[in-house]
This record gives C-alpha cells, sequence and structure tokens, in this order.
C-alpha cells in the first residue's frame, strides 16, 4: 500500500491534506480530507531598540508555513529575510533603520494570524566622524581638513596630538595643532586648519594620512583621514569606519 499527502491553504488561514492510498495494482483509490489545526505563532520579541548605525534580527516561532513579513514605515525602518528576497518570507528577519528616529512596527502573518513587534529607531551609538584632507598651503604651511559629523553627539578635536604621516618618507612627517579645539555638532560640516609645527613639508596631500584625536561621549579616540576615508585605532589596528550612506 502507497500513500501520498498534498496540503493546501484555506482562506482564513487553516490548512487541510488530502491523503490518497491505493494499492500496489491500482485497482483501489480513495481520498480522505483531514483538517489539520492552525499554530499558534508567536515573535520573539514584542518591542526592540535599535541604532541608526546596526541592525537586529527578530523570527517566528511556531509556524509551519511560510512568513510574510512587513513594515508600517519603511521610512523608520525595513525588514529584510534572506529565505526569499522577492516577498521577505522566512521565519527569521533582520530590521534594518533607515534615515530618521522614529518609531513603527513590523508584522509577521503567518497561517491568517499576524503577530508585531514594535521597533524604535535611536540615534547613532558609535562615533561616525568624516574627514578628508582638503588641502596643503605651503605659504602658511597649514593642512586644511573637511569634516561631517554623521554621529548622534557632538565631536571635539583636541588642540594636541595631530599629526601628518607621509607614506613614502618619514623624513616628510609633521606634527599638528589647533589653535584651539574645535566642536563639530551632530550633523554638520566644518573646515579646519590644522598648523604645522616647526618647517614646511611635501606639497602633494595625497601622500598624506592625518592622524588626530577626538573627545565623543567623554570618551578619547584616535582617528586617520586620508583624501577619502577616516579610519580609526582600536586595540592596537586601524579599522577603516566604512562606506558611510550619506542618505541618513
Amino acid at each position: 500500500m502507497q500513500k501520498t499527502i498534498d496540503f493546501e491553504e484555506t482562506i482564513d488561514g487553516s490548512w487541510f491534506g488530502i491523503v490518497m492510498s491505493y494499492a500496489s495494482s491500482g485497482t483501489i483509490c480513495f481520498d480522505l480530507l483531514v483538517t489539520l489545526k492552525k499554530s499558534d505563532i508567536k515573535i520573539s520579541k514584542s518591542k526592540i531598540s535599535v541604532y541608526l548605525d546596526s541592525c537586529e534580527d527578530i523570527s517566528v516561532k511556531g509556524a509551519n508555513s511560510p512568513v510574510k513579513w512587513k513594515s508600517s514605515n519603511k521610512k523608520i525602518a525595513t525588514v529584510y529575510s534572506e529565505e526569499d528576497d522577492e516577498k521577505s518570507y522566512g521565519t527569521e528577519a533582520t530590521v534594518y533603520p533607515r534615515k530618521k528616529k522614529g518609531s513603527c512596527y513590523i508584522y509577521a502573518t503567518c497561517q491568517g494570524k499576524t503577530v508585531k513587534c514594535k521597533v524604535t529607531v535611536k540615534g547613532r551609538k558609535n562615533i561616525q566622524l568624516v574627514g578628508s584632507i582638503d588641502s596643503y598651503n605651503t605659504r602658511n604651511n597649514t593642512f586644511y581638513l573637511n569634516f561631517i559629523n554623521f554621529s548622534d553627539k557632538k565631536v571635539k578635536l583636541c588642540k594636541t596630538g595631530a599629526t601628518a604621516l607621509d607614506s613614502d618618507y618619514t623624513a616628510f612627517d609633521r606634527k599638528l595643532k589647533l589653535k584651539k579645539s574645535v566642536t563639530i555638532q551632530s550633523g554638520k560640516k566644518k573646515r579646519v586648519a590644522f598648523k604645522v609645527i616647526g618647517k614646511n613639508t611635501w606639497w602633494n596631500i595625497k601622500d598624506f594620512c592625518v592622524n588626530y584625536s577626538v573627545i565623543y561621549r567623554g570618551k578619547k579616540y584616535r582617528l586617520a583621514s586620508d583624501t577619502e576615508y577616516t579610519w580609526r585605532r582600536k586595540k592596537g589596528k586601524w579599522k577603516k569606519l566604512g562606506d558611510y550612506d550619506f542618505n541618513y
């Protein structure tokens, strides 16, 4: 005796199965309708907080059919599941913040039931300061850097401790200083002049990287800029601070 089972979903989200049994000779065949009880699904977290520079995973438990995810406000946060790129089906998903702070709901629908998770998007948790070398003026012996502060709070540039390092020759390395400490507010841009201590150096800014110290949320950070990126020194190693999304 052989058996096959086919499942289909009804309009209200419940499931039924058709069991077909038949003898090997194929002379006997009958169908049996079996109604299955709808499962009770639960979401792993009823509410979450996420920063603009991070993401958060959520999931649905108790599902035996595809899960459809949806955000109530895609300008605040979006949701994505890798199991189906096109329809965002799957029991596990990741919540990504978008452009601004605020709150919204992430809905998961499965087997006719919808559960939700409240998402609160906060500001950026980590320092996000973009600094690039704009020019070096040999007349006044000064490096000029352009800064954009994507951080959630203000960033303070320290008056001392900055250096300009040449990529090829240490003889061109120079110590730098500010006339006074400079504060860059959140979301603001500023052009800052770093005065060279001592004699002039090599004129080509593409050969240089400027290291400098900043204060953010009461902690001191060591950052480094070249003509395109900002780097951060952590645990003795330099790490590029990513490719910034200027839509934020």
